[in-house]
């Protein structure tokens, strides 16, 4: 049987305002009543059952938010208790989908508390709200009160205005006209608190107990939230849920309270509006440019439809901006210039817009200073600040270390700022460089801390390194060069050479374990299993991507093996005629040497083999025996090799012309092309590599150059490359592999088509720089990039 109370037993519900209302009203009547509520959005019908558990006859009223999200649900919350006074807030489209996709639909659903509740009672609706007349109200016997601010109504808001801190507006309350004052802002909340205004006028809360319930109001968590941050900027956290006319609700706050501001709206998909979903959209895409919003970042599948129906209203495609991929909103709004600016984050609940919210205010509201003069394990900040952070002690995270920082009071700080010690623990020191950091709970992150193995020529003569922090100043934080034998796996830290961006040079210092490792050298087991488990490691299996097992795996793809060339493993040195027989012209390679090394070129010409090394070296042999000697005398001992069909590029003039095309991951976490060079090895040279080679080009110069192309073709061959070592990248990292950084050596023949020879990830990157001016043109373009990778990996 369900609860059938004398006390005042209160049911709220609606599309929109639910929470909102039951805070106003509870803030009221708690000031002398002991009531039992729900908190949060604990409104299902079984989270009330089960809260009613708590009922006792010392409880002065009961308040519940009813939701109503799904057909029948009206029906299910009055088996658990029989409300006497009931408020529906409003009929729109949230959940619209749920309950029959129409208006009428939602309307006959809510009207089951109606139906549900005690027939004598109080029924309170809202007078503006037109889809509320659908209300099957006929057969109810008790009273109807209306609020309203537009229309007549028993409680009558006039005079609504905007004020510093909230909205005010002025109420008729036994027969004298009171102001009002609630702490939130929007006319919707004034809605709210009408509601709450006339309950409880109609319970003998008298007219001072009323206002100052109102003013002691704290708005629901999620819901148009004010944050104040450092410099200035408000972030509005509205990400408890959304629909278009809760949408409308806060670009019409953030209309009002940025004036004279740069209005940024970061929106997130409405979920849950079945076939109203797309027309949803399109409403909110055309309110963009009547409430004058300056930016959009729109998120998620549906904000599309809200995107291009913007864009039909003449919204500026520079000012709307659309992803489907969290991590690039956050790279996109990452450097956002948020001074002077007003900035609304909002979607449905499942969109977790909430994790925006956190990125936005963790890198506004807070800032770092680091302090020789502060105590190891203590930070300082204003008592705002703690507020914010609500603890008395802080976990301050670098790198793979981490320690429970004392927080001091030190209310001469600004908001937000917050000291650290340079001091971070006995043995390790916080150099003094720029950090990115952000809060994650009780913790506080600063970095990245991203580390690179490199061979020791390079911790001898780090300077050949430099080129590679050209954009330290976009990355920032703790990059280091380290070797495997430095890392102390027992205390987390290394022994490396950091770089100092004010002096442009590096320095040795005892350091945290990265958390993100750029490897470039050969790992032993043991050191790749210590960071695949601690850390993320990338281009991990330096080196151990051999030219058979990648013809192995590629070819076994149809669309990929039409760009390979047909390639054998050898296993028997007769075998080799028969593959010469067929192909005319081979290559003999070691399947895991880079550089050149080891490679024989053999050429049937009039039954005769034409047999050149990679050194320079030809002989014409007429018979399978001196074959085998010279096969002996130049194969490279201990080696596996392929047999792999020698493809001819674009000869002029004997060149051989090769290309070499560097693709990599940078903050978008996605592959891209990064450049392109072309390698002409000298006349008759088997190979193209540095000791054999002629000149090296831009790759555009010698499609150009030596295959006729106008720009418009080379864009379309570049886009076609790239697609290919895309979708090749694709199948190696299925096999396990984690890459960011890889070159991929191919051939154009001269129909155009691409052959993809071989994948490097151990390819020539800092020593070009010792080369010639042609060598070092790419580098500005390749060297840089994998630390935007890391940085995206390290979170910051």
């Amino acid at each position: 049987m369900p609860l059938n109370l004398d006390i005042p037993t209160i049911a709220i519900t609606g599309s929109c305002g639910k929470t909102s209302t039951r805070e106003f009203l509870t803030s009221i009547i708690e000031s002398r009543w002991n009531i039992l509520k729900n908190n949060g959005n604990k409104n299902l019908p079984l989270q009330i059952k089960n809260l009613l558990e708590n009922y006792d006859s010392e409880m002065d009223a009961i308040v519940l938010e009813m939701g109503m999200g799904k057909p029948g649900a009206g029906k299910r919350h009055c088996m658990n208790i029989i409300p006497n006074i009931s408020i529906i807030t409003n009929i729109g489209t949230a959940h619209y989908g749920n309950l029959g996709n129409s208006i009428k639909s939602t309307a006959l659903n809510k009207s089951e508390l109606i139906k549900g509740m005690k027939q004598d009672g109080i029924l309170l609706i809202n007078a503006d709200d037109e889809n509320s007349n659908l209300l099957e109200t006929n057969h109810f016997k008790g009273t109807i009160l209306k609020i309203g601010i537009n229309n007549e109504a028993n409680y009558h808001a006039i005079n609504v205005e905007y004020v510093k801190g909230g909205m005010s507006f002025y109420l008729e309350l036994n027969n004298v006209v009171e102001k009002f004052f609630i702490p939130a802002f929007g006319v919707h909340n004034v809605y709210n608190a009408l509601f709450a205004v006339a309950v409880a006028d109609q319970l003998g809360f008298g007219v001072l107990e009323i206002k100052q319930g109102l003013q002691d109001f704290i708005p629901p968590i999620k819901r148009l939230n004010l944050i104040e941050m450092e410099d200035g900027s408000t972030l509005i956290d509205d990400t408890a849920n959304a629909n278009p006319e809760s949408m409308e609700a806060a670009f019409k706050v953030i209309s009002k309270i940025g004036t004279n501001k740069n209005k940024v709206a970061i929106i997130g998909s409405m979920l849950e509006l079945g076939e109203y979903t797309e027309e949803g959209h399109k409403k909110v895409g055309s309110l963009l440019a009547k409430y004058d919003i300056d930016l959009v970042y729109a998120y998620g599948e549906y904000t599309k439809t809200m995107v291009n129906e913007a864009l039909l209203g003449g919204f500026s495609k520079d000012k709307i901006h659309h992803y489907n991929d969290r991590d690039e909103l956050h790279q996109s709004i990452k450097y956002l210039d948020t001074s002077n600016t007003v900035m609304l984050v909002k979607g449905s609940s499942s969109m977790q817009m909430d994790q925006t919210l956190s990125y936005i205010k963790n890198r506004n509201l807070y800032s770092i200073e680091i302090s020789q003069n502060l105590k190891m394990g203590t930070v300082c900040m204003n008592s705002k600040t703690q507020e914010h952070i609500n603890e008395k002690k802080i976990n301050l995270v670098f790198g793979q270390l981490n320690k429970m920082m004392i927080i001091r009071i030190k209310n001469d700080l600004p908001l937000g700022r917050i000291v650290l010690p340079s001091k971070f623990i006995d043995g390790i020191t916080i150099p003094d460089v720029p950090f990115d950091f952000y809060m994650s709970n009780n913790n506080l992150h600063i970095g990245p801390v991203i580390g690179m193995f490199v061979y020791q020529r390079y911790l001898k003569d780090p300077s050949q390194q430099l080129l590679r922090l050209g954009n330290y100043n976009d990355i920032k934080g703790l990059i280091y060069l380290f070797r495997p034998d430095s890392l102390n796996q027992k205390e987390l830290t290394v022994d490396g050479l950091y770089y100092n961006p004010s002096k442009k040079s590096f320095e040795k210092a005892k350091l945290p374990a990265p958390t993100v490792v750029f490897n470039r050298i050969p790992l032993k087991k043991s050191i790749y299993d210590f960071f695949k488990k601690n850390a993320t490691l990338f281009n991990n299996n330096y080196g151990l991507i051999s030219k058979w097992w990648f013809w192995t795996v590629l070819s076994k793809r149809t669309v990929l093996k039409k760009h390979l060339p047909e390639t054998i493993l050898l296993k028997n040195r007769s075998h080799i005629l028969n593959f010469l027989k067929k192909h005319k012209v081979i290559y003999l390679k070691p399947a895991k040497l880079a550089g050149g090394k080891g490679i024989i070129q053999l050429s049937l010409i009039k039954n005769q083999i034409h047999f050149k090394t990679y050194s320079g070296n030809k002989f014409v042999l007429n018979n399978n025996e001196d074959v085998r000697k010279k096969l002996k005398q130049h194969m490279i001992k201990g080696k596996q090799y392929i047999m792999q069909r020698a493809i001819e590029s674009y000869h002029k003039d004997g060149e051989k012309v090769d290309f070499r095309v560097y693709i990599q991951k940078d903050y978008s976490k996605k592959w891209k092309y990064s450049g392109m060079e072309a390698k002409v090895a000298e006349n008759s040279s088997v190979i193209s590599n540095s000791k054999n080679r002629y000149k090296v080009m831009k790759g555009e110069e010698a499609l150009r150059h030596y295959y006729g192309m106008n720009q418009k073709m080379i864009q379309s061959k570049i886009l076609q490359i790239t697609d290919i070592c895309k979708k090749m990248l694709g199948v190696v990292e299925g096999q396990g592999y984690n890459l960011g950084d890889v070159a991929f050596d191919l051939i154009i023949d001269k129909e155009g088509h691409i052959w993809v020879l071989e994948m490097q990830i151990d390819y020539a990157a800092e020593i070009k720089a010792l080369r010639g001016d042609d060598e070092q043109e790419v580098l500005p373009s390749i060297l840089s990039t994998p630390f935007e990778y890391a940085k995206a990996l390290s979170k910051f």
